[in-house]
């Protein structure tokens, strides 16, 4: 009973989704191996994260908060309350006793309440409640491509995500198909600069370096270096010097079929050149 009970509560006030839109139900990942579902889940957008669900019921009631709040909600009451309090402002503001306390309480409120006329819900129910998210095909694809550059930047170059919408009646789960395929493993470490001094300075602090050989290529990772590049140039005289003056680039290649198999290889090349040249 207390279960029917709660299906009614959350379904009742269930809004019809947009045209080539679904109520969004899940997200979920499929063929990741290496790489943790939780990891690929911070990279979906905030508007395309699946509504919140108590104890992980089927069920959304804060949805039903949120559109319960915007159907009573009644623009022209909101409208004469907004008026009211930005009358007793000025009236605050010209009198002689003019409090910063009071004045700043009522802009709060007047605030609160230009907001809900722009949104169509009442403030209350907006923090209670929580908005139906939706998700088209469209979205979907385009989050999967993010998600593959990312896997390609952390390493996977050869990585594919392809998103499959599945739908149940009124309701969507969005698949996300991951082909992770092999991690491109950093060979060889090389620096190429052209200006001896600094040449110095770099070999001086390789123990510092962020890269090393065995690492996984990582587009992240070789940004910091660069970073690291720059501040140590700078702690050491060359205060006009910029990351932009650093350029990377990788070759790929197999040193055995055996060892192609296991993992590909790659030969990382950082240049630093002349601040006066580059």
């Amino acid at each position: 009973m207390l279960f029917s009970g709660l299906v009614f509560f959350s379904c009742k006030n269930n809004l019809p989704a947009p045209n080539n839109k679904h109520i969004l139900w899940r997200n979920e990942f499929k063929g990741n191996t290496r790489i943790h579902s939780d990891e690929l889940e911070v990279l979906i957008p905030f508007s395309q994260r699946e509504n919140s669900k108590p104890l992980n019921l089927p069920l959304t009631p804060r949805v039903w908060w949120y559109n319960f709040g915007q159907n009573r909600f009644d623009s022209s009451k909101v409208q004469i309350k907004l008026e009211l309090y930005k009358k007793k402002l000025l009236a605050l503001k010209q009198n002689e006793s003019y409090s910063i306390r009071k004045s700043n309480k009522l802009e709060r409120k007047i605030n609160r309440f230009e907001i809900s006329l722009e949104d169509g819900i009442g403030w209350f129910y907006k923090n209670v409640g929580e908005k139906q998210v939706y998700i088209s095909a469209e979205e979907a694809d385009e989050t999967a491509s993010k998600i593959q550059k990312v896997l390609f930047d952390m390493g996977y170059r050869e990585a594919g995500v392809k998103a499959e919408i599945l739908v149940n009646k009124t309701k969507a789960k969005v698949r996300y198909n991951i082909t992770e395929n092999q991690l491109y493993i950093i060979d060889t470490v090389q620096y190429l600069i052209a200006d001896p001094s600094i040449d110095s300075l770099v070999k001086a602090n390789e123990p510092d370096a962020l890269i090393k050989v065995a690492d996984a290529f990582s587009h992240q990772k070789v940004e910091l270096e660069k970073l690291r590049l720059e501040q140590l140039l700078k702690n050491n005289g060359y205060y006009g010097f910029n990351n932009k003056f650093i350029r990377y680039g990788v070759t790929n290649f197999e040193e055995s079929e055996e060892l192609f198999k296991q993992r590909k290889k790659g030969n990382l090349r950082i240049e630093v050149l002349n601040p006066e040249i580059g």
